[in-house]
């Protein structure tokens, strides 16, 4: 009836009620270990805020070199949002290029094109928050 049943019990490849038992059980169990875990290190909201700030470096265009600096200012502000993390980047970018851009010659403009940031939400607990899948 929902096709995102269909989807994943081809993801799943399980042929039988107890097979998917066994499945959900596992997952149930690894998501109650990794929330002992995160209980008893830096906490459940801080793990997720971390994570969430690593997502919108990337978004925002951390390369690896300031990676993990983005994602340090990012938890640091308070502010993990898109438009943050691009401050952040183009003040480590400018902060790193401004003694090599003296020498070089003037960089071409590039066309800037529309993009937006989101999740792609497809089933478990989330999609039921946002209304979908339940």
């Amino acid at each position: 009836s929902n096709p995102t049943v269909g989807i994943l019990h081809r993801i799943l490849n399980v042929s039988s009620a107890t097979e998917l038992a066994e499945v959900m059980g596992a997952v149930g169990l690894a998501q109650n270990f990794s929330a002992i875990k995160a209980l008893s290190t830096e906490g459940i909201q801080q793990g997720h805020m971390t994570l969430h700030a690593r997502t919108v470096a990337m978004a925002a265009g951390a390369t690896p070199e300031i990676y993990d600096e983005v994602v340090d200012q990012l938890i640091g502000s308070g502010e993990i949002k898109v438009w943050k993390a691009k401050e952040i980047v183009e003040s480590l970018r400018s902060r790193k290029s401004a003694p090599a851009a003296k020498a070089s010659a003037p960089e071409k403009e590039t066309q800037k094109l529309p993009a937006g940031f989101g999740k792609i939400i497809l089933f478990g607990e989330h999609a039921a928050v946002y209304g979908s899948h339940v």
